[in-house]
């Protein structure tokens, strides 16, 4: 006994609720019955119905349970609440048509759909998943007219989104589509119904909206979906891998729909997960480990796609690659194949300048010319003078570096260590893999690594910065070792004075510690070639020159950092003076000297490219240096984004980040270039010889400079400034160029 109560105490209570309920269930229906309303009929207060029953729809499946029993109906027990979901929804008063229908009297029928259909509409997910298997199972013959109800509840774009009476949100167009995932599904993932195809991007948007919203229904609601899962998956899967930091609600929760919808098929999810931000791919990558055997030939796969500029998606497939090359070293996978995403690809599909086609032969001029150059051929209008143009500007140019720089950014990220780095460095004999292991590298932190194995990887980086061939890898060798705690001896030797090229040789220092590197051919009709200082003149190398310079001339900037507030005129006065001390002869300087100083600005000489003597750079020159043979819109790849997180910056280690002084940064503080050339995208804007057309008076600046608002986070990737010699600027500043001739072009 209970408090003193005899046995039958308890069953006789129960059945006085069930005897109160289902007189109010008969006369006024499920929803307006409350548990207080049925109690108070039963004589019984509130606090004794949940010693009976667990809630109120349990409640109702019994007093159905009842009614069946006394009117000797067969049930499956099983199903029972099954069937008080349909019986509530179709209304008390109507559970006869419900009794008859599951006792195989199919008349039944066409009453109890046409009662159920407004339902079906604002049920939440598990309420109408159960009603519609039952209709299904139990309702078969009378499904035509239902489902063409269904359909043009989705077509009737008036229903908007509503709440019910508990404040639960839903959206009828939406859960007519649920019903009909249950009743029609798709007929396949090749060949879809044209009404799902139609609907499938509403469909994914609102399950993306009420996956934010309805966490309590969430699990029934995926559920309910899966017969349609082919139909919202490129949907889905755009949501998923749409950028913007706008975009970051819509991106999580399109992400786990897709996990749960594809919770068998994870090589198919990790297929679209490689086009994902680093955070989704983070919050994923316990799942790829997991599953590593079974996504491992998804990840090989992604990292031998040829890049190529012709494919219209080539950006997305780059960052794929990178991303799974990424994933492959995280799960030790150290492959020839991972290792080659660590070089440039090479885009073997570019089109010469006869063959491309118009519209892609404009859209390339667009993109690889400044807005001033393009307009004047769009002017001009000659489609001969486009391609000879755009044979020029793309002369040299087939790198694509973007899945080297992407996995560089990752690799750290994703969780992959930097032994195997190492260990591959230490016997790696080319040259381009040994660059992008060092710019990997020096990514991690030079504490964390094994010292034995530091010890031999900085002996061999300090062998490169003493002794290699290669411009490009001694520049590389040089940031890697200012990375690992080398500053001082790194800078020492990148600077010594008076290094004279060896045999075999694309480098040499000259008389002020300024590296020069002799680049490639950069045009077809080449009679010279260029050498570069890999570095912008800095305020120390100036002092050389005009040892009170700082005071005098306002050079802003300290002894080893890049050189700003410099004018065109000292700029090029210094380059005659540093030609003069190496021992040139005034014969091949390549300015006149400015004796007058209100007197206009000394111009290049016409012949520069058979003078040997240090100058500014003609403004093409410029942009090929800048470019380091690829055909990107910069030297890291294309797809600069603006501000947002680090990790989706694809300039992110390339250009220094904003400095706590707006002067000027050490040099090599950001990676090389595939030249070896050091801040072509930043600290300073840097003087040519190319004056503006519209102005004589005014000198062009090509780059980018150190203030944040600009550089690679806004500015067109050709930009041309032009300013008067005389404008001092903090962030005006050159670097050298000297020209080499041809043998048979040098100047007698």
């Amino acid at each position: 006994t209970v408090m003193g109560y005899p046995p039958e105490h308890r069953e006789q209570t129960r059945r006085r609720i069930l005897t109160a309920a289902g007189r109010l269930f008969r006369c006024h229906g499920y929803d307006a019955a409350s548990i207080d309303e049925i109690m108070a009929t039963a004589g019984l207060t509130r606090g004794g119905f949940y010693l009976h029953f667990r809630s109120k729809a349990d409640l109702f499946a019994n007093v159905l349970l009842q009614r069946i029993e006394n009117e000797d109906r067969v049930v499956d027990r099983h199903r029972l609440e099954n069937l008080s979901d349909l019986a509530r929804l179709s209304g008390f008063q109507k559970t006869d048509s419900l009794l008859r229908l599951q006792a195989g009297e199919e008349e039944a029928a066409p009453e109890l759909v046409d009662l159920i259909r407004p339902a079906l509409l604002s049920s939440e997910p598990e309420t109408l998943c159960v009603v519609a298997s039952e209709l299904k199972l139990y309702a078969q013959p009378h499904f035509k007219s239902l489902v063409e109800y269904l359909w043009e509840q989705v077509e009737d774009e008036s229903l908007t989104r509503s709440t019910d009476e508990v404040g639960r949100s839903y959206h009828p167009r939406l859960n007519a589509l649920i019903a009909l995932a249950a009743f029609v599904p798709p007929d396949g993932r090749d060949l879809p119904d044209a009404r799902w195809k139609q609907y499938a991007d509403f469909a994914a948007e609102e399950l993306v909206h009420f996956a934010n919203i309805d966490r309590t229904h969430f699990s029934h609601m995926v559920k309910s979906v899966e017969p349609i899962t082919d139909v919202l998956l490129p949907h889905l899967a755009s949501a998923m891998t749409s950028t913007g930091d706008s975009n970051s609600l819509r991106r999580s929760a399109a992400q786990d729909l897709l996990v749960r919808l594809l919770e068998q098929r994870v090589p198919e999810f990790v297929d679209i997960l490689l086009g994902a931000e680093v955070e989704q791919i983070l919050a994923a990558v316990d799942l790829v480990d997991k599953n590593f055997d079974d996504v491992r030939p998804v990840l090989e796969r992604a990292i031998s796609v040829p890049i190529e500029l012709t494919n219209a998606n080539w950006t997305d497939l780059a960052l794929q690659k990178a991303h799974a090359a990424a994933l492959l070293l995280r799960n030790n996978v150290t492959t020839p194949e991972v290792w080659s995403v660590l070089v440039p690809d090479t885009d073997t599909g570019t089109e010469s300048e006869d063959e491309i086609p118009e519209a892609r032969l404009k859209a390339e001029l667009q993109r690889l010319l400044a807005t001033k150059h393009w307009e004047k051929l769009v002017e001009e209008g000659d489609l001969s003078v486009m391609r000879a143009r755009y044979g020029e500007v793309s002369f040299g140019r087939t790198r694509i570096p973007n899945s080297r720089t992407r996995l560089v950014q990752r690799m750290k990220l994703f969780g992959a260590t930097p032994e195997p780095l190492l260990r591959k460095l230490l016997v790696e004999q080319d040259e381009e893999l040994q660059r992008g292991l060092l710019q990997a590298l020096g990514a991690f932190d030079a504490a964390s690594v094994d010292p034995s194995l530091k010890e031999k990887v900085v002996t061999l980086a300090r062998g490169w910065l003493l002794s290699a061939k290669s411009a490009a890898l001694r520049s590389n060798a040089f940031w890697f070792l200012l990375r690992w705690d080398q500053r001082e001896w790194a800078t020492e030797q990148f600077q010594l004075t008076s290094r004279l090229r060896e045999e075999g040789s694309d480098w040499s220092v000259n008389s002020i510690g300024h590296t020069m590197i002799r680049l490639p051919q950069h045009r077809a009709d080449d009679c010279y070639r260029v050498e570069v200082a890999a570095t912008e003149v800095t305020v120390g190398q100036l002092e050389a020159w005009q040892p009170d310079g700082v005071e005098e001339f306002n050079w802003s900037g300290e002894k080893d950092r890049t050189a700003g507030n410099v004018t065109y005129h000292e700029a090029v006065a210094f380059c005659n003076w540093l030609s003069r001390e190496e021992g040139l002869g005034d014969d091949q300087l390549c300015y006149p000297d400015r004796t007058d100083p209100t007197g206009p600005p000394a111009l290049i000489y016409d012949d520069y490219q058979t003078r040997k003597g240090y100058r500014l750079p003609m403004a093409e020159e410029w942009f090929f240096t800048c470019s380091a043979g690829t055909i990107t819109d910069y030297s890291f790849g294309s797809g600069a984004e603006g501000p947002g997180p680090v990790s989706r910056r694809l300039f992110e280690g390339y250009i220094p980040p904003f400095p706590e002084v707006q002067d000027a940064w050490l040099i090599g503080s950001a990676r090389p270039n595939d030249f070896g050339i050091f801040d072509m995208y930043s600290k300073v804007r840097e003087w040519t010889n190319d004056v503006d057309p519209g102005n004589p008076k005014r000198i062009q600046l090509c780059g980018f400079d150190y203030r944040g608002s600009l550089g690679v986070r806004g500015v067109a990737p050709r930009y041309l400034g032009y300013s008067e010699p005389n404008t001092l600027r903090s962030f005006y500043g050159f670097r050298l160029f000297r020209s080499v001739p041809m043998k048979g072009e040098v100047k007698e």
